[in-house]
């Protein structure tokens, strides 16, 4: 119907660190949905951003925050939100 498809492409493809922080189950239109929050620790890449998002292998993670560890330009640390559909 000539409507634009939205679809992710990969932008990057680091080796990272991953440790999952907490997990809870919120009430969405009276369905539970568990949410899991996690901290990777990754090198930093130039130009990444909220607009991205993390895939490990079928696992999806929206991105919450991204801190520039010792703002060295070195290593970043992105705490991220995986919403399990």
């Amino acid at each position: 119907m000539g409507q634009p498809v939205l679809a992710w492409s990969t932008d990057y493809t680091v080796s990272a660190s991953v440790k999952p922080l907490s997990s809870r189950e919120a009430y969405f239109a009276k369905a539970v949905r568990p949410e899991t929050t996690h901290r990777i620790i990754m090198r930093y890449l130039s130009g990444f951003s909220h607009h991205h998002r993390i895939k490990i292998g079928a696992r999806i993670l929206n991105i919450l925050a991204i801190l520039n560890i010792d703002e060295n330009n070195r290593t970043m640390q992105v705490d991220c939100l995986e919403v399990v559909t």
